[in-house]
C-alpha cells in the first residue's frame, strides 16, 4: 500500500507543478514550463501526458544498489527466445507480439530514455514514410503515453 500511496503523491506533485506554472506570470525557465509549450503535430501536450512525462523522471534512478552489492547484466538472448520466436534471430516489423519487447526494461527499471529513443524513432520513421509511401496516414494509438502508427503500411526488401 505504501507504494501506491507514493504513486499517487508524486501525481500530485507533479499536478502542482504544472498548476503552479500555468499560474505564474513569470514562470521559470525550467522542464516543466518547456512541456507546457512544447507542440507536437501543432498541438499541445496535455496534462496527463506532462505528468506522464514527469512521474517518469521522478521515479527514474529510484532504486539505489548498495554500496559491495554484485550487480550482474545481460542481455544476449533478450528478444531471441526461440521458445517464444519463431525466427528469433530476424529483425521483423511484423513481430506477432511487439510489445514483449525488452529493449528498454520495465516495471522499476524502465529506461528513463525510452520516450525520447521511441520519439526519436517515431520521427525517423515518420521521415522515411514521407519519402516512399505515397498516402500513408498516422492513426494514433489509444493509450495516453503511446503516440505512433497503428501499422506500417510498407514492405522492406
Amino acid at each position: 500500500m505504501g507504494g501506491l500511496l507514493r504513486c499517487f503523491a508524486m501525481l500530485l506533485v507533479a499536478d502542482a507543478m504544472i498548476a503552479t506554472r500555468r499560474a505564474a506570470e513569470e514562470p521559470p525557465d525550467d522542464f516543466v514550463t518547456r512541456l507546457i509549450h512544447t507542440e507536437i503535430d501543432n498541438r499541445s501536450l496535455t496534462d496527463l501526458e506532462m505528468r506522464t512525462q514527469l512521474a517518469f523522471l521522478l521515479i527514474s534512478g529510484n532504486a539505489t544498489i548498495p554500496v559491495g552489492a554484485k550487480v550482474a547484466f545481460g542481455l544476449t538472448s533478450a528478444n531471441r527466445d526461440p521458445s517464444l520466436y519463431d525466427d528469433p534471430d530476424s529483425f521483423r516489423f511484423d513481430c506477432p507480439s511487439p510489445r514483449d519487447h525488452l529493449a528498454f526494461g520495465g516495471g522499476p527499471h524502465v529506461c528513463p530514455g525510452a520516450a525520447l529513443a521511441r520519439l526519436e524513432g517515431r520521427v525517423a520513421l515518420e521521415v522515411f514514410l514521407d519519402r516512399v509511401v505515397e498516402g500513408y496516414q498516422r492513426e494514433p494509438v489509444p493509450v495516453f503515453w503511446a503516440n505512433g502508427p497503428r501499422a506500417l503500411p510498407v514492405v522492406i526488401t
